[in-house]
Protein backbone atom coordinates (compact mmCIF):
# COMPACT_ATOMS: atom_id res chain seq x y z
CA UNK A 1 0.00 0.00 0.00
CA UNK A 2 1.26 3.22 -0.95
CA UNK A 3 0.57 6.52 0.83
CA UNK A 4 1.31 10.25 -0.88
CA UNK A 5 1.41 13.13 1.31
CA UNK A 6 1.40 16.70 0.19
CA UNK A 7 1.34 19.36 1.57
CA UNK A 8 1.13 23.68 0.13
CA UNK A 9 3.38 25.96 1.15
CA UNK A 10 2.27 29.61 1.38
CA UNK A 11 5.89 30.78 -0.38
CA UNK A 12 7.39 30.49 -3.66
CA UNK A 13 8.66 27.78 -5.03
CA UNK A 14 12.35 28.72 -4.92
CA UNK A 15 12.30 29.55 -1.30
CA UNK A 16 10.84 26.03 -0.42
CA UNK A 17 13.25 24.33 -2.75
CA UNK A 18 15.81 26.58 -0.97
CA UNK A 19 14.35 25.28 2.83
CA UNK A 20 14.89 21.68 1.48
CA UNK A 21 18.16 21.37 0.02
CA UNK A 22 20.64 24.62 1.55
CA UNK A 23 21.98 22.58 4.80
CA UNK A 24 22.27 26.16 6.77
CA UNK A 25 18.02 27.29 6.27
CA UNK A 26 17.64 23.04 7.08
CA UNK A 27 19.39 23.40 10.27
CA UNK A 28 16.64 25.52 11.20
CA UNK A 29 13.55 23.64 10.87
CA UNK A 30 14.68 20.43 10.16
CA UNK A 31 13.87 18.21 13.63
CA UNK A 32 11.22 16.48 14.95
CA UNK A 33 10.04 18.88 17.95
CA UNK A 34 10.57 22.10 19.14
CA UNK A 35 13.81 22.15 21.61
CA UNK A 36 15.62 19.98 19.56
CA UNK A 37 18.54 20.50 17.03
CA UNK A 38 19.86 19.25 13.55
CA UNK A 39 23.24 18.80 11.65
CA UNK A 40 23.09 19.07 7.98
CA UNK A 41 25.43 17.65 5.73
CA UNK A 42 23.99 17.96 1.87
CA UNK A 43 26.51 17.56 -1.32
CA UNK A 44 23.36 18.54 -3.75
CA UNK A 45 24.39 16.62 -6.97
CA UNK A 46 24.42 14.01 -8.50
CA UNK A 47 25.85 10.60 -6.49
CA UNK A 48 26.36 12.82 -3.49
CA UNK A 49 25.48 12.33 -0.12
CA UNK A 50 22.95 13.40 2.53
CA UNK A 51 23.50 13.41 6.02
CA UNK A 52 20.68 14.63 8.74
CA UNK A 53 21.71 14.03 12.41
CA UNK A 54 18.62 15.30 14.66
CA UNK A 55 19.60 15.96 18.45
CA UNK A 56 16.82 15.49 20.92
CA UNK A 57 17.10 17.84 24.27
CA UNK A 58 19.06 14.91 26.30
CA UNK A 59 20.97 14.80 23.03
CA UNK A 60 20.33 11.14 21.54
CA UNK A 61 21.05 11.17 18.02
CA UNK A 62 18.68 10.35 15.37
CA UNK A 63 20.28 10.33 12.14
CA UNK A 64 19.19 9.79 8.11
CA UNK A 65 21.22 8.83 5.57
CA UNK A 66 20.69 8.97 1.38
CA UNK A 67 22.03 9.49 -2.02
CA UNK A 68 20.97 12.24 -5.08
CA UNK A 69 20.32 10.35 -8.18
CA UNK A 70 19.48 11.86 -11.55
CA UNK A 71 16.87 14.25 -11.60
CA UNK A 72 16.85 15.41 -15.51
CA UNK A 73 16.22 11.59 -16.37
CA UNK A 74 14.39 12.62 -20.22
CA UNK A 75 17.35 14.49 -20.92
CA UNK A 76 20.00 12.33 -20.22
CA UNK A 77 18.56 9.90 -22.34
CA UNK A 78 17.93 12.36 -24.87
CA UNK A 79 21.83 13.48 -24.70
CA UNK A 80 22.81 9.33 -24.90
CA UNK A 81 20.19 8.28 -28.05
CA UNK A 82 22.02 9.52 -30.79
CA UNK A 83 21.32 12.68 -32.81
CA UNK A 84 21.23 16.74 -31.74
CA UNK A 85 19.63 16.95 -28.12
CA UNK A 86 17.07 19.83 -28.58
CA UNK A 87 17.00 22.07 -24.86
CA UNK A 88 13.34 23.61 -25.23
CA UNK A 89 13.68 27.60 -24.12
CA UNK A 90 14.54 28.00 -20.53
CA UNK A 91 14.27 24.16 -19.75
CA UNK A 92 17.83 24.44 -18.56
CA UNK A 93 16.93 26.52 -15.73
CA UNK A 94 13.54 24.34 -14.97
CA UNK A 95 11.07 26.78 -15.93
CA UNK A 96 7.50 25.60 -16.04
CA UNK A 97 4.85 25.61 -19.19
CA UNK A 98 2.99 28.83 -19.33
CA UNK A 99 -0.71 28.73 -20.41
CA UNK A 100 -0.85 32.27 -21.03
CA UNK A 101 -0.99 32.23 -24.85
CA UNK A 102 -4.84 30.51 -24.16
CA UNK A 103 -5.54 34.31 -23.77
CA UNK A 104 -4.26 35.19 -26.85
CA UNK A 105 -6.42 34.80 -29.87
CA UNK A 106 -3.95 35.02 -32.18
CA UNK A 107 -1.99 32.06 -30.45
CA UNK A 108 -4.55 30.16 -28.64
CA UNK A 109 -5.28 27.59 -31.58
CA UNK A 110 -1.30 26.88 -31.70
CA UNK A 111 -0.40 24.79 -28.22
CA UNK A 112 3.48 25.18 -29.11
CA UNK A 113 3.61 28.46 -27.33
CA UNK A 114 3.24 26.90 -23.91
CA UNK A 115 6.91 26.13 -24.32
CA UNK A 116 7.66 29.16 -25.58
CA UNK A 117 7.82 31.20 -22.35
CA UNK A 118 8.29 35.01 -21.77
CA UNK A 119 12.20 34.95 -20.33
CA UNK A 120 12.09 35.92 -16.46
CA UNK A 121 15.61 37.17 -16.56
CA UNK A 122 16.20 36.99 -12.47
CA UNK A 123 15.67 33.37 -12.60
CA UNK A 124 18.09 32.90 -15.25
CA UNK A 125 20.88 34.66 -12.53
CA UNK A 126 19.58 32.03 -10.29
CA UNK A 127 21.55 30.05 -12.19
CA UNK A 128 24.39 30.68 -10.45
CA UNK A 129 22.99 30.53 -6.68
CA UNK A 130 23.82 28.02 -4.38
CA UNK A 131 21.39 26.04 -3.37
CA UNK A 132 18.68 27.49 -5.89
CA UNK A 133 16.60 24.98 -7.87
CA UNK A 134 17.47 26.49 -10.97
CA UNK A 135 21.31 25.62 -10.49
CA UNK A 136 20.68 22.53 -9.44
CA UNK A 137 18.81 22.12 -13.05
CA UNK A 138 21.24 23.69 -14.60
CA UNK A 139 24.34 22.15 -13.58
CA UNK A 140 23.24 18.66 -14.22
CA UNK A 141 22.63 19.81 -17.76
CA UNK A 142 25.52 21.27 -17.91
CA UNK A 143 27.25 18.03 -16.42
CA UNK A 144 25.72 15.82 -19.10
CA UNK A 145 26.58 17.63 -22.01
CA UNK A 146 30.04 17.50 -20.96
CA UNK A 147 30.24 13.88 -20.32
CA UNK A 148 28.80 13.84 -23.85
CA UNK A 149 31.75 15.67 -25.47
CA UNK A 150 34.27 13.25 -24.17
CA UNK A 151 32.45 10.35 -25.41
CA UNK A 152 33.24 9.19 -29.02
CA UNK A 153 31.22 6.32 -28.62
CA UNK A 154 27.79 8.66 -28.75
CA UNK A 155 28.41 9.46 -32.62
CA UNK A 156 27.77 5.37 -33.24
CA UNK A 157 24.43 3.91 -33.94
CA UNK A 158 22.52 2.59 -31.23
CA UNK A 159 21.42 -1.33 -30.21
CA UNK A 160 18.17 -1.90 -28.42
CA UNK A 161 18.93 -3.52 -24.69
CA UNK A 162 15.88 -5.96 -23.53
CA UNK A 163 15.94 -5.23 -20.30
CA UNK A 164 12.23 -7.66 -19.50
CA UNK A 165 11.25 -4.59 -17.49
CA UNK A 166 8.90 -2.50 -18.76
CA UNK A 167 10.06 0.62 -16.65
CA UNK A 168 13.28 0.13 -17.72
CA UNK A 169 14.89 1.10 -21.16
CA UNK A 170 17.85 0.10 -21.99
CA UNK A 171 20.54 0.87 -25.24
CA UNK A 172 23.99 0.47 -26.75
CA UNK A 173 26.59 2.05 -28.47
CA UNK A 174 29.42 0.00 -29.80
CA UNK A 175 32.46 2.10 -30.85
CA UNK A 176 36.09 1.45 -31.25
CA UNK A 177 37.03 2.93 -27.85
CA UNK A 178 34.57 0.60 -26.16
CA UNK A 179 31.10 -0.16 -25.70
CA UNK A 180 28.67 2.64 -23.73
CA UNK A 181 25.77 0.99 -22.07
CA UNK A 182 22.66 3.45 -21.39
CA UNK A 183 19.94 2.52 -18.72
CA UNK A 184 17.41 4.43 -17.60
CA UNK A 185 14.41 3.42 -14.94
CA UNK A 186 11.18 5.75 -15.77
CA UNK A 187 9.13 4.19 -12.48
CA UNK A 188 8.87 6.29 -9.16
CA UNK A 189 10.32 2.75 -7.51
CA UNK A 190 13.39 1.18 -7.46
CA UNK A 191 13.87 -1.41 -11.10
CA UNK A 192 16.39 -3.98 -11.74
CA UNK A 193 17.34 -6.01 -14.54
CA UNK A 194 18.12 -9.56 -14.10
CA UNK A 195 21.49 -10.96 -14.52
CA UNK A 196 20.58 -14.06 -17.27
CA UNK A 197 19.26 -10.72 -19.36
CA UNK A 198 22.78 -9.20 -19.31
CA UNK A 199 24.39 -12.18 -20.02
CA UNK A 200 22.17 -13.17 -22.60
CA UNK A 201 23.07 -10.24 -24.52
CA UNK A 202 26.97 -10.55 -23.53
CA UNK A 203 26.98 -7.40 -21.04
CA UNK A 204 29.13 -8.85 -18.37
CA UNK A 205 31.78 -6.71 -17.48
CA UNK A 206 32.63 -4.50 -14.73
CA UNK A 207 31.90 -1.07 -15.44
CA UNK A 208 31.96 2.65 -14.06
CA UNK A 209 28.84 4.98 -14.01
CA UNK A 210 29.78 8.16 -15.61
CA UNK A 211 27.12 10.11 -14.69
CA UNK A 212 27.15 9.34 -10.52
CA UNK A 213 31.08 8.32 -10.69
CA UNK A 214 30.16 4.93 -9.01
CA UNK A 215 30.77 1.19 -9.69
CA UNK A 216 28.60 -1.49 -11.08
CA UNK A 217 29.20 -4.95 -12.01
CA UNK A 218 27.21 -6.85 -14.65
CA UNK A 219 27.66 -10.17 -13.48
CA UNK A 220 25.47 -9.48 -10.65
CA UNK A 221 21.57 -8.12 -10.91
CA UNK A 222 21.47 -4.47 -11.76
CA UNK A 223 19.67 -2.21 -9.81
CA UNK A 224 18.19 1.37 -10.54
CA UNK A 225 16.78 3.74 -8.06
CA UNK A 226 13.83 5.65 -8.79
CA UNK A 227 14.52 7.43 -12.21
CA UNK A 228 18.02 6.78 -12.37
CA UNK A 229 19.69 6.69 -15.59
CA UNK A 230 23.04 5.28 -15.94
CA UNK A 231 26.13 5.71 -18.56
CA UNK A 232 27.92 2.10 -18.23
CA UNK A 233 31.46 2.18 -19.41
CA UNK A 234 33.83 -1.11 -18.57
CA UNK A 235 36.78 -0.30 -16.61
Amino acid sequence: MDFVMTRVMPAPCERVFRAWSDPRLMAQWFFAEMGWSAQVRNDFKVGGTYQLDMLDQGLTVFSAHSEYREIVLVYGVAMSYGGIPLIYLNDEIGELNDYSYRADPHKADDSRWVHRPATHWQNHELRHAKGALQSHIFSQIKHLIDLRKGLPALSSGIEPIETQNAHVLGFAHYHATGPLLVVANFSERPQSVRVEVLHQQGLSWPAADLISEGRVALNEELNLSPYQLAWLKPV
